[in-house]
């Protein structure tokens, strides 16, 4: 199980949804967030928080694997090796080094098959910036103060 932290993914969302949500095109980013990020009405996977903990709550049940992005971006070997550990697949120290730097943001971004079109034909890639940490540039100081608290 792959998991991102709620704000981390939310500036990813927020540049796909205009693509698909005509309305959401001149929204605030923190308007988006509450919309569809924190609006459990809206967000068809519910909130971030429950659709988590309802995957983490069966890791003892299944044989599961849990990745967090930001340590997979942050030690991208280390995490490499423990997936290949968990999938019983032996590697030597340069496949993980090539895996490594062909699943970087910046090597991903030159592979044409990365794209996506939009309902409105918007050609973008599925790709955005890759760096953690980013979402705090989106959201203003007492607003982040407040989502970091409750997640």
């Amino acid at each position: 199980y792959h998991a991102r932290t709620v704000l981390e993914s939310s500036p990813e969302l927020k540049t796909r949804v205009p693509n698909y949500f005509d309305f959401m095109s001149d929204a605030t980013f923190e308007d988006f967030y509450n919309v569809f990020i924190r609006n459990p009405s809206i967000a068809y996977w519910g909130l971030w928080e429950q659709h988590v903990e309802s995957w983490l709550a069966l890791r003892n049940q299944h044989d599961m694997l849990v990745v967090k992005y930001e340590t997979l971006s942050e030690e991208p070997e280390r995490e490499i090796m423990r997936i290949a550990a968990f999938l019983e697949v032996k590697v030597t120290a340069e496949q993980v080094a090539d895996v490594a730097r062909r699943t970087t943001i910046d090597f991903m971004k030159l592979d044409k098959k990365c794209g996506m079109a939009g309902t409105k034909g918007v050609d973008t890639s599925v790709l955005r910036k890759g760096k953690v940490g980013d979402w705090e540039t989106h959201f203003t100081s007492p607003y982040l103060k407040n989502e970091s608290e409750k997640l």
